[in-house]
């Protein structure tokens, strides 16, 4: 959904309760599935204009780095906010308050000698640009018509450092609260997630990335007397309401210059090609690298089988510069969270990251080259997340896919016709992976000269599809031109 008329803005939380508060402002919500298997909502934001993309992390810096990564290689945002609650760490801060990130800090750096804790943090700062944004929609208290809670008192909002860590704090006398007090007194919260959303902003050539946290409590040791009244639903109301006034003022001034830009990249250009070769735009699960992709290797298939190819497909030349780009993103943060936060390498987290990795870089390899990295990526995740995992059968569908361009396009086809008896179990005749499973079965079908079949097959693919995903689905679009090639031959 990004393009210069009508820019994305993605917000994530890693609450039901906050989630549910920005959810609850948003309109025309439509359902975006990420082949990893996380679930994005798009919608229209309460002024403004675009739209917003919204996901849920779960609680930690782990979980909201990969979330953020994703979501930012999904819809190329122009900003991306993290939002939800915090506790207090300083004693003017008052439940429902809200806090815009100024600074975060990751607390968890540091060396332990028998001299005492050493502090190693990392921070990242607030962009100068959203500092500024931030500072007019404080002063001029439109925001506040935004709120949807019961508050008792008018929210203040108070521009300072947060303190991103693993642990959830309920007392001023730990250890921990000590340290903060002596490394980090400047941080007037503390969270778990926005550490690792930073890091992902970070690698993703500094996005810009803002962190809003409503006061939930004082981290006093009465947290829980303080979420049984309910002040965990006003701060994330109050929270909500400020980011989406912030969200409307971002995407009211001209757009942030991004080394992804559309003249520069063929990331953003890359949802021109598919309007001239189907009529889909990046609104699709895929993202626009995945169009990019896709109508490649499509053009790629028709050439080797003697089909005239679309018009101007993207060159390899385009697709190697972009997806190099975004592994070596992905692979950046990979390290760092196997090195810095302590991931062990078996983590599900770890292993979903090398899943995107290795199927990104499949697009790169030859069939033959793919085949390896394919197979030893299926073993792990055969071991660690069992044959019925989302990802262990995408990963059999990639494997199978290859293995019919690098040897036996006949074995290859027995293998998905095994795999979609799987899908068919696991996920349900009306998945997005079990439909693509029977798109590239009928690529098959047609590849080892069963065009009748092939042409039977996917006529009937095509039914569903368009019962299921709409008519502008990528699907949709390459089942139509694998219907057209096939059309073409004699029936067999």
């Amino acid at each position: 959904m990004s393009s210069a008329a009508e820019p994305t803005l993605v917000i994530l939380t890693a609450l039901d309760v906050e989630y549910d508060a920005v959810r609850a402002q948003l309109s025309d919500l439509e359902e975006i599935h990420h082949p990893s298997g996380t679930l994005f909502e798009v919608g229209r934001p309460p002024v403004g204009r675009g739209s917003i993309a919204l996901a849920l992390t779960g609680q930690g810096n782990q979980a909201a780095a990969i979330i953020t990564e994703r979501a930012i290689a999904t819809f190329a945002p122009e900003a991306l906010l993290f939002v939800g609650i915090a506790g207090a760490l300083h004693d003017d801060l008052e439940p429902g308050d809200v806090v815009v990130a100024t600074k975060v800090y990751g607390y968890h750096g540091g060396k332990d000698e028998d001299s005492g804790f050493r502090a190693r943090p990392q921070a990242w700062e607030l962009s100068h640009r959203l500092d500024n944004l931030a500072h007019a929609v404080k002063r001029q208290q439109t925001w506040t018509t935004l709120i949807r809670s019961a508050s008792p008192r008018q929210p203040q909002v108070h521009r300072r450092p947060v303190a991103a860590g693993e642990v959830v704090l309920n007392s001023r006398t730990t250890p921990l609260a000590e340290q903060l007090g002596r490394h980090y007194d400047d941080a007037a919260a503390i969270e778990m997630e926005s550490a690792g959303v930073a890091k992902a902003g970070h690698f993703n050539d500094n996005l810009d990335v803002v962190t809003i946290r409503g006061i939930s409590d004082r981290a006093d040791g009465h947290k829980h007397a303080a979420d049984r009244t309910g002040r965990q639903s006003i701060a994330a109301a109050n929270a909500a309401a400020f980011a989406l006034a912030l969200a409307a003022k971002i995407t009211s001034g001209p757009a942030r210059p991004h080394p992804a830009s559309a003249e520069q990249d063929p990331y953003l250009t890359s949802g021109q090609y598919a309007k001239d070769f189907s009529g889909t735009t990046a609104d699709d699960e895929y993202g626009p690298m995945g169009i990019l992709q896709n109508r490649a290797c499509t053009a790629e298939i028709a050439r080797r089988m003697g089909f005239r190819t679309p018009p101007d497909p993207p060159t390899w030349k385009e697709i190697v510069a972009q997806s190099e780009v975004l592994s070596s993103r992905k692979e950046k943060l990979l390290a760092e969270m196997q090195q810095v936060m302590g991931v062990e390498p078996d983590h599900a987290i770890i292993l979903g990251h090398r899943h995107e990795i290795v199927h990104q870089r499949c697009m790169l390899w030859s069939a033959g080259q793919a085949v390896t990295p394919l197979r030893v990526l299926l073993s792990d995740e055969l071991r660690i997340l069992g044959p019925s995992h989302p990802q262990t059968l995408s990963t059999r569908h990639f494997l199978y896919w290859f293995q019919g361009q690098a040897h036996s396009a006949t074995e290859a086809r027995e293998d998905l016709r095994g795999l979609l008896a799987d899908e068919l179990r696991v996920s349900g005749p009306d998945h997005l992976q079990t439909l693509s499973v029977r798109h590239s079965l009928g690529w098959l079908e047609g590849m080892t000269g069963n065009t009748g079949k092939a042409v039977a097959d996917l006529e009937s693919l095509l039914r569903r599809e368009e019962r299921v995903l709409g008519p502008r689905h990528m699907l949709i679009q390459n089942t139509t031109y694998a219907l057209k090639l096939f059309r073409q031959q004699p029936s067999t």
